[in-house]
This record gives structure tokens, C-alpha cells and sequence, in this order.
């Protein structure tokens, strides 16, 4: 007989971070995301913290939306260009600067998608994972030129419900009885 393998799944438990996160990045009223179907206003979308360098039109999740702890999402910021020359794509980056590290591939920084004349507007998007522990988080990204951060912006998220469980099969070999002989 020869050894079987035999997968033993282990499911991590998750444990919440104790390191304070700063205060989130300070924001005036922006425009809002339109007028419900009973004609109150909708929630404010806020506007980043970079005066003269760039306006937050829009950003996705908006506020602290609900999420299943361990679920992908999108964090999408649509920002316009208020500075006085262009965002070139090559010297200007979106990076992580603070907070709760959601980013799903661990990546910290990335260029910007295009070439942003002054008035017009980029969408940025990155692949993140909410948290597998139920809480509220924040993520403070920014546009980085050179060594200075121009412009900074945040997603908020709040884990809530059952988490969706992670399995990590771990190969162990288990031996199977050896044949004795009798006499």
C-alpha cells in the first residue's frame, strides 16, 4: 500500500487590527448624487483635500456602505484636474497613503490611466477586499507628484454580515497501516 493524501482545511480566525486610523482627510461639501424620488437631497459627495489641484466628483463605494467581510469591490474616485497645467501620467501617481490596507493585490501605487488636461476629469479604480472582521474602514489614497502628495481622498466601508469563509487546503500525508506477516 502506498501513502494517501489527505487535505485538512484550515480556516484562519481573523483578528482586528489595533492601530488607530488617522482622522480621514478633510472635505468640504461637493455636489450630491442627485435628489431621491421624494425630492430630499441625497448624500453629499465630498470634495478632496488639494485646493487648486483637484476636485472629487464622484467616488464609489459613497459613505460607509455595507459589504460582506471578505468580499471584492471596487473603490472608484472620479477626480477633476483644477490646477493650472496638466496631470501627466508619467509623473503623477494614484498611492495608498493610510489606514486600512483593502487593496487587493497589495499594490501601494499606480500611474494614472491617461494624460489630464487642466477641466477635465480621470476615473481611477482599484481592486480591493473588505475586511474579513465586521467593522467600519477607511482607505486614504492620494495623487503623489514627485515627493508630495497634491491631492487626498478616502473610501469608507463597513463589513457587515457573515464573512465568506477561506479555505486553504493544506496537503499532509497520512500512512496507511503496514502489512505485518504472521507466523
Amino acid at each position: 500500500p502506498s501513502p494517501t493524501a489527505t487535505f485538512i482545511v484550515i480556516i484562519p480566525t481573523p483578528t482586528a487590527s489595533s492601530t488607530p486610523l488617522p482622522p480621514p482627510p478633510s472635505y468640504s461639501s461637493g455636489g450630491t448624487t442627485g435628489d431621491t424620488t421624494d425630492g430630499t437631497a441625497s448624500t453629499p459627495i465630498p470634495t478632496a483635500a488639494g485646493a487648486g489641484f483637484c476636485e472629487l466628483l464622484f467616488v464609489s463605494p459613497l459613505g460607509e456602505a455595507a459589504i460582506r467581510p471578505g468580499s471584492d469591490f471596487d473603490a472608484v474616485w472620479e477626480l477633476k484636474n483644477i490646477a493650472d497645467r496638466p496631470w501627466d501620467h508619467t509623473s503623477i501617481d494614484l498611492v495608498y497613503i493610510d489606514g486600512e490596507r483593502m487593496q487587493k493585490f497589495d499594490q501601494d501605487i499606480f500611474d494614472l490611466p491617461k494624460y489630464v488636461q487642466p477641466g477635465e476629469s480621470v476615473t481611477l479604480r482599484v481592486d480591493m477586499r473588505a475586511p474579513f472582521v465586521a467593522g467600519t474602514y477607511t482607505a486614504i489614497w492620494g495623487l503623489k507628484e514627485g515627493h508630495e502628495i497634491r491631492c487626498q481622498f478616502s473610501v469608507t466601508v463597513k463589513a457587515d454580515g457573515t464573512p465568506y469563509p477561506t479555505f486553504t487546503p493544506t496537503p499532509s500525508l497520512t500512512p496507511s497501516p503496514t502489512p505485518t506477516a504472521t507466523p
